[in-house]
């Protein structure tokens, strides 16, 4: 817990902490290349569970009136380096890797990079796409010459932002960082996130699955109404990264989200505000080849502005990963791409035998009443190219855990409401990633597992778990099951689009098609937050939206076979 932080004229990041559960406030930041990056430990299988970072009641400033020497005293703006004539010394161990900021690198205030954090109450002063009027001469001339920008079409700067994203970024940003009581003075550059054609960098999977939920409008100025005007409780607009994928008919640009760069290159804004429940879609599929690059393409089944839209992904860190935001009620069909990486073999190309696909950190509200879900597709073909005459399916759904560091998984009191399952009942593996954990592989043992919580006071297992007074201690066990095959698609989908049988798949032998729900039926566990807290601080209260008398503490998992 940090309190009154200052920090100004930093070359880098004025605040930068890991890994979790971090609390800054009252902090005082000014004229920095990043003022604040709260970085917690990375995706959810290096978080802890209901991990945070906290960002509040503080001020940010991009320029403020000490602002001499924006790109140091002596800057070089045609090689663009921001050495200039300070700390060229070869015996320093940062040469020129933290040199002098240059117009090729744009300030931000907040840099959003993993999380999920929480942006609550803060101010932010002289954040504008024009930073020209805020710059001595000396600076403005420098700004004029230079020409090293990443794209080199680029004859502008970008424009300093209040909120930025971390570049580049392989890994997938959680749904659930938040904004809230946010204020501006003299910001025309609220919120930027990177493009195919406005970065610092490769245009990665993560850049593209960017996510910044609004809950009381002041970061956008939207929220999310009903079909009479009322607001929708429990539902908040969501920022996305501004791709077609990403689009809807409801939804629209974020205000004040275009840099000058944006408006050259691309002509829209950076981000799109839609007022769609959102998740992490986590779709495993480990090859035979080790360490396998591999693009996969997310198409999704509904047709906005005229086609269908998609997302191409390469993989998180070749770990047999693929993780695109999807919207509840959607459908998305799955390709693999027919080329394969450089050094690669082609026995990694194709989609393998066995998938896993699952759900983290789902933002919807009463899940238990109206389950988040899509339906996924999963294009299918033989060694020749064809589709599968059989279609020999097995789809098992059931549970797995997300989770990291810093926690001891095995204390009752956490165990009311997460449960890592590692060999936590019955010998079962089913936690975090496939390519780290062969044991999430094997039959019978492996993912996806069945789900458990210690018994409550009382003796009665929420529905629909059963109780197993064998177990040492006794536990209630929410079962697996096997899904059953559909003679037709419209046993398994509704012509309206609406599920009819979350218990059913359908393979179309035609095509190569196969068609199954993933679902998450039940809220996210409630709890006192930080789960590891000292005994000394004061626990955060449930959410009013949470149902604590359901406690089931996993996302959704499906196998699917096919033999």
């Amino acid at each position: 817990h940090f309190k009154g932080l200052t920090a100004t004229r930093i070359r880098n990041r004025g605040v930068w902490m890991r890994p979790m559960w971090t609390a800054v406030e009252q902090g005082r930041f000014a004229t920095n290349r990043d003022s604040v990056s709260l970085v917690s430990s990375g995706g959810n299988d290096g978080n802890a569970p209901g991990v945070w970072a906290l960002l509040k009641d503080s001020v940010l400033v991009g320029l403020s009136t000490n602002n001499v020497d924006r790109w140091g005293p002596c800057p070089r703006p045609d090689v663009g380096d921001g050495a200039g004539c300070v700390d060229v010394n070869p015996k320093a161990n940062e040469l020129l890797e933290h040199g002098y900021q240059t117009p090729r690198w744009n300030s931000a205030g907040y840099m959003i990079y993993d999380g999920p954090v929480r942006i609550i109450r803060n101010h932010f002063v002289n954040y504008l796409r024009d930073i020209k009027p805020l710059l001595t001469g000396v600076d403005r001339e420098t700004l004029d010459r230079f020409i090293a920008y990443p794209n080199p079409q680029a004859r502008r700067h970008q424009g300093d932002a209040a909120l930025g994203w971390f570049q580049n970024n392989q890994s997938a940003y959680p749904t659930a960082t938040v904004s809230r009581e946010l204020s501006f003075d003299n910001v025309d550059l609220r919120h930027q996130i990177y493009t195919e054609r406005v970065n610092l960098g490769d245009f990665r999977d993560g850049d593209k699955n960017t996510a910044v939920i609004d809950l009381d409008g002041t970061l956008t100025g939207y929220r999310v109404i009903d079909a009479n005007g009322a607001p929708v409780p429990g539902q908040f607009p969501i920022s996305l990264n501004n791709l077609p994928f990403n689009r809807s008919a409801n939804a629209v640009d974020e205000c004040l989200a275009t840099g000058q760069q944006d408006a050259d290159f691309e002509g829209r804004a950076t981000s799109i505000i839609s007022p769609a429940s959102m998740a992490t879609l986590e779709f495993e599929a480990q090859h035979p080849a080790p360490n396998t690059w591999q693009d996969l393409t997310f198409i999704k089944d509904s047709v906005d502005a005229g086609a269908h839209r998609s997302m191409t992904l390469m993989s998180r860190n070749a770990q047999g990963i693929w993780e695109p935001k999807v919207a509840s009620g959607h459908g998305y069909t799955v390709r693999a791409s027919a080329t394969t990486a450089p050094g690669q073999s082609s026995a990694g190309v194709g989609i393998p035998r066995t998938v896993r696909v699952g759900f983290t950190d789902a933002v919807k509200p009463a899940m238990d009443r109206k389950p988040f879900h899509v339906r996924v597709g999963i294009c299918y073909s033989d060694r020749s190219g064809a589709a599968p005459a059989g279609g020999n399916f097995t789809i098992r759904r059931g549970y797995k855990s997300w989770g990291g560091n810093g926690v001891s998984y095995n204390n009752p009191a956490l165990q009311k409401y997460f449960n890592f399952l590692a060999n936590r009942y019955r010998g079962q593996n089913c936690f975090n990633l496939d390519h780290q954990n062969p044991g999430n592989l094997a039959d019978g043992t492996g993912c996806p597992a069945e789900g458990v919580i210690p018994v409550p006071l009382g003796g009665v297992c929420p529905s629909p778990s059963t109780l197993d007074a064998s177990a040492a201690p006794p536990v209630c066990v929410f079962p697996r099951e096997v899904l059953t095959a559909a003679s037709t698609l419209g046993e398994l989908t509704r012509p309206d689009g609406t599920p009819a049988d979350f218990s059913k798949y359908y393979y179309d032998a035609r095509t190569g098609m196969l068609f199954f729900y993933v679902m998450q039926n039940a809220v996210n566990a409630p709890g006192a937050g930080p789960l590891g807290s000292c005994p000394a601080m004061r626990p955060v209260r449930t959410p009013t939206n949470s149902k604590p008398t359901t406690p089931v503490r996993h996302r959704a998992a499906s196998t699917i076979r096919w033999s």
